[in-house]
């Protein structure tokens, strides 16, 4: 589902079921790699997936988060001068993007993949995020019942 998302809005999706991510990043970038990767899978195998695509001084900018300790390889990314940091919240910004929502320059609508009140946000809610992550994209949690269509 989040691949199909992201193609309807107009992402390029390359997935590792279909080949080797990093060798397809690596022949469309001239063997170069990506100036920028973010990884939100929070998932080992994507994080080093993302500092092998990038480039010798790129960033990698991790937002996932981990359901447990992971390793990596450190040489990948200090011998390459790579930039690795994580961000948990981007406080700064969602004043502009609250004001984007309200603009109309952006449409949440492709991203909310279900719509829950508050008594269901643990069956219906973290429970399905953790167990099912690949079937939603964003779980919309409504406080007031009476603003469901809004």
């Amino acid at each position: 589902m989040r691949a199909d998302v992201a193609r309807s809005l107009g992402a390029t999706v390359l997935h590792p079921e279909d080949g080797d991510v990093v060798e397809e990043i690596k022949a469309r970038t001239g063997g170069m790699g990506v100036d920028l990767a973010i990884d939100d899978a929070g998932q080992e195998s994507t994080i080093k997936m993302a500092l092998q695509a990038t480039r010798t001084q790129g960033r990698v900018v991790e937002v996932g988060i981990y359901e447990h300790p992971i390793t990596f390889f450190p040489n990948d990314f200090v011998l390459k001068e790579k930039e690795l940091i994580g961000i948990l919240n981007t406080g700064s910004l969602i004043p502009k993007a609250l004001q984007f929502l309200a603009d109309g320059r952006i449409d949440p609508t492709p991203l909310i993949s279900n719509r829950i009140g508050l008594e269901n946000i643990v069956d219906e809610g973290f429970k399905e995020c953790v167990f099912n992550k690949t079937s939603n994209v964003k779980v919309i949690v409504n406080l007031n019942p009476d603003l469901w269509d809004a």
